[in-house]
């Protein structure tokens, strides 16, 4: 649907916001959903989390992710 601004020198690369698509998943999850694309450098790993939380700033459901390299 659309993306939100991201500072990608936090290592966020997209925060995006959609719904789903296929006829089962739509059906059985009607609402928005949220798509956040991180890069871990020190880890050399690119982490892809799905929430419904929209109150956080993408870097607060990402950052925690980082350490359990």
């Amino acid at each position: 649907m659309y993306s939100n601004k991201v500072d990608k020198s936090t290592g966020v690369r997209s925060d995006q916001i959609g719904r789903p698509v296929t006829p089962k998943s739509s059906k059985d999850y009607p609402d928005k959903i949220r798509k956040i694309t991180f890069y871990d450098a020190e880890h050399d790993r690119e982490l892809v989390f799905i929430t419904s939380n929209f109150e956080l700033e993408a870097t607060g459901i990402a950052l925690p992710y980082k350490k359990d390299g």
